[in-house]
């Protein structure tokens, strides 16, 4: 799928015949590794617990726009008193859902409030990744239909519909333990009831910049008199969520198809100069540790990429060109 704007024909030839080799096609087919095979843990409640993770303001916008489950048993709230640096209004602990706008300088102070104030921005339940065997998946159920929802859109065999992959790759999304139970199933089906976006803006408590506005201008319901674009647009939003917290493939669609929509960074100059403000990154830039390796980057790895060796330049895959 990644390559379908450069090569339509091989894309679609190589998708059914992977469909019809076999895909995965149940929960048991899923891959990943469990915790408790390798006793080790979800490595989320790690990284929380480092201070290092906390909800972006485009995640939070786009999950509070649709009414996400994860919005009402996931996603913790602000987790201490946060005081706007502009008003001095101050918002209690546990007010709402809040999150980091991407590019901001957080400062310096891993476990220190006084110093990084957004350490009170939203953060994930580690209680619900710690009680269960969670999965850290390598490939989902759901990644899978949402895949064979785009080729059947495409007009590919793909064994069935985009409605029918789609609406399953809904219900099968979620990330914690697939044969246990997960709050995420008593909301889902009002939740893919929704034919229209919450009314939302993002809101910095700590004041800083101006409100944001919602970029999410669709539903989750599936529409048959929707365009292709729109349909293509649910399919990589809803795909996007699924992936979570597997951001190089999300990350990869975005590119590819400009979806779900988000947020501009900040910034976005503090990078190495190529990223132009409301532009993303398309790619990490080598940074060779020895000779061997720099010598072979700069005689075939440069060549082959047809660009610079900047954030800005894109992959072969992903050209700038419309979807259909």
């Amino acid at each position: 799928m990644h390559m379908v704007k450069v090569d339509n024909a091989t894309a679609k030839a190589w998708a059914e015949e992977a469909v019809a080799s076999g895909v995965i096609e149940s929960v048991g087919d899923q891959m990943g590794f469990f915790q408790s095979y390798d006793a080790i843990g979800h490595p989320l409640v790690n990284i929380q617990s480092w201070g290092d993770i906390r909800l972006s303001a485009s995640f939070e916008s786009l999950l509070l726009s649709l009414d996400h489950p994860y919005t009402k048993y996931f996603i913790q709230k602000n987790s201490y008193v946060i005081k706007n640096r502009r008003t001095g209004e101050e918002m209690p602990a546990g007010t709402r859902i809040c999150g980091v706008r991407a590019g901001t300088l957080v400062g310096i102070g891993q476990y220190d409030y006084d110093a990084n104030k957004y350490l009170c921005y939203s953060s994930i339940d580690t209680e619900i990744l710690k009680n269960s065997n969670n999965p850290k998946y390598f490939i989902k159920w759901a990644e899978v239909d949402f895949l064979r929802a785009e080729g059947a859109l495409r007009g590919w065999n793909m064994g069935g519909d985009a409605q029918s992959f789609y609406e399953r790759g809904i219900r099968n999304a979620f990330m914690e333990e697939p044969t246990g139970s997960s709050q995420y199933t008593a909301y889902v089906n009002s939740y893919m009831e929704r034919e229209q976006p919450v009314d939302y803006t993002s809101v910095d408590p700590l004041g800083e910049g101006p409100d944001w506005p919602s970029v999410t201008k669709i539903g989750v319901k599936w529409n048959n008199g929707d365009s292709e674009e729109i349909k293509l647009e649910k399919i990589i939003t809803q795909k996007y969520l699924a992936l979570f917290p597997l951001s190089t493939e999300a990350w990869t669609e975005m590119r590819r198809t400009g979806y779900p929509k988000m947020f501009p960074v900040l910034n976005a100059d503090d990078g190495d100069g190529s990223i132009k403000q409301g532009e993303m990154i398309r790619r990490i830039p080598w940074v060779p540790k020895d000779e061997e390796t720099k010598n072979i980057i700069e005689t075939s790895g440069i060549k082959e990429l047809c660009g610079p060796d900047e954030q800005a330049t894109r992959l072969w895959w992903d050209v700038d060109k419309a979807n259909f």
